[in-house]
């Protein structure tokens, strides 16, 4: 894409928006970089797979980029994978100082999708997932592959996440933390979370200096715990 401006200000997406769609806003962001605060006013509609696998050129801890609804109202706003081959929001390669706040985020949920998560946090920095609705595809495999929000040693680390005000439901694992190297801090404050398996999994490698004033309950009979932390 050709850049002939940093992007700063505010943006609206979709149909009389700066942006038409997802992919031309996401290629714009990560060719072109930012010269100061951005924030995207999404349009109500629906939305394809918002990914992000390099450092956004630019961005800091004042220089940030806040995806919002336009209207204030996260179920205005839905960001859905259609394939399942990735989280619907995947964040890797040092993408940093980026928002979430007041949207709908979906796994993939069409029927039998073996992949269903919200956010992958594949080597990121300085995020904030706040206000937001979360959604999995129910399903009856205890894999990580159905997470509202995970990050699997695979894939890389993480580090300093605020996770604040949202619901996730649907989901095997309403978090899935599994790093590949020691990550964190992760704040987990104020959420709910419906889960089918375990509220909020660690394996170990992560630091959570703050998890408090959430509610974790069980859509099946098969649940396991609400929190399973290991060191």
């Amino acid at each position: 894409i050709g850049c002939d401006s940093l992007l700063t200000g505010s943006d609206s997406l979709v149909s009389g928006g700066t942006f038409t769609d997802m992919n031309a806003l996401t290629a714009a962001i990560s060719n072109c970089g930012i010269g100061g605060p951005v924030i995207v006013r999404m349009l109500p509609g629906k939305y394809s797979e918002m990914l992000f696998n390099n450092a956004i050129p630019g961005t800091d801890s004042i220089n940030t980029i806040t995806f919002t609804s336009y209207h204030n109202n996260a179920d205005s706003v839905i960001i859905e994978s259609t394939t399942g081959n990735e989280a619907t929001i995947k964040l890797s390669g040092g993408a940093s100082y980026l928002i979430f706040d007041k949207l709908t985020v979906n796994g993939c949920m069409n029927s039998g999708a073996s992949y269903s998560k919200g956010f992958d946090l594949a080597g990121c920095s300085d995020i904030v997932i706040r206000n937001c609705k979360i959604n999995v595809l129910p399903n009856d495999n205890y894999y990580s592959d159905y997470s509202g929000i995970s990050s699997i040693w695979q894939n890389g680390q993480f580090e300093d996440v605020w996770v604040e005000n949202n619901e996730i439901r649907g989901a095997q694992y309403g978090i899935y933390l599994d790093p590949s190297t020691l990550s964190g801090p992760i704040y987990f404050r104020n959420n709910i979370i419906v889960s089918r398996y375990v509220g909020f999994c660690s394996y170990g490698n992560t630091i959570l200096p703050d998890i408090s004033y959430n509610t974790i309950t069980f859509d099946t009979t098969s649940s396991r715990d609400a929190f399973y932390l290991l060191e």
